[in-house]
């Protein structure tokens, strides 16, 4: 068994935690997945940027999958 995630941000903390929860959550969840498990990651993959107060920041679910992806049949 692996370590679980680092917990969420809490409403207090800037967007920019937020990106950095999301980035760390789904590296976690494909570094650590078993060969046959499924990882779903949902949202609007379509979009490369997250909305957050009106402000738009650069943020690709698909990409950072796919590196993440990458790094880990590297690792293998």
């Amino acid at each position: 068994p692996h370590p679980p995630p680092p917990p969420p941000p809490t409403p207090q903390h800037s967007s920019a935690a937020s990106d950095v929860y999301k980035r760390q959550a789904i590296a976690w969840a494909i570094e650590n997945a078993a060969d046959n498990d499924l990882i779903l990651v949902a949202g609007k993959g379509h979009e490369d940027y997250q909305e957050i107060a009106g402000q738009r920041t650069r943020f690709s679910d698909y990409a950072l999958a796919e590196s993440a992806l990458a790094a880990r049949e590297g690792a293998a």
